[in-house]
């Protein structure tokens, strides 16, 4: 995988680097099998925000001679729920640029895990995509609502905020420029 480096001046060109180090490194150690960790949203080379540097990586890992690689393209991240503490914590809401009622399929980080120790296990094809995607779909509000009913606030809401504004509070965190201006082009075609 590609590791995120959210403060990266230049999401994308960091992303090139470490992928093109990756890749070097893959044929130096004569590599021969790998799962690469990639992203929904791979198969498309512009529009998904910092999936794009996943798009290029995935071509350049099937472009490796001798290379039998499988691209996991799991969906959100469970985990990524995470980064709503501070807003509940400190507002009582749960908020981002994303509309509430968007349905999107969401995935925890260790059925991803075992889908790659699965395929390592059983093989695969060459540049074969696997999606994974978690039981179900679930809107924003629904997520809110499940959350608020764990930890005793079921009445947490999920608010939309204009994009400028989620933009600033991205960048506000410490997100480059960069990384939030992906984010929000991602947030703004998943809209």
């Amino acid at each position: 995988m590609i590791p995120p480096n959210v403060a990266a001046p230049d999401v994308l060109d960091h992303m090139r680097q470490v992928g093109e180090s990756i890749a070097r490194a893959v044929r130096a150690a004569g590599l021969k099998q790998a799962v690469h960790l990639s992203s929904i949203g791979a198969d498309q080379p512009a529009g998904t925000g910092p999936v794009v540097g996943l798009f290029h990586q995935e071509a350049r890992l099937n472009a490796i001679a001798g290379l039998q690689v499988a691209h996991l393209r799991p969906a959100y991240f469970m985990e990524n729920l995470l980064a709503h503490i501070g807003l509940i914590q400190h507002l009582g809401i749960m908020g981002s640029a994303m509309r509430p009622e968007l349905v999107s399929p969401m995935v925890a980080t260790k059925d991803i895990a075992a889908k790659a120790a699965e395929l390592l296990d059983r093989g695969f094809a060459a540049g074969s995509v696997h999606y994974v995607l978690g039981p179900q779909n679930y809107t924003q509000q629904e997520v809110a609502q499940a959350i608020g009913v764990a930890i005793g606030r079921p009445e947490l809401a999920c608010v939309q905020f204009p994009y400028a504004d989620a933009r600033q509070g991205m960048i506000g965190a410490g997100l480059s420029e960069s990384m939030a201006g992906l984010y929000d082009e991602m947030t703004r075609n998943m809209n």
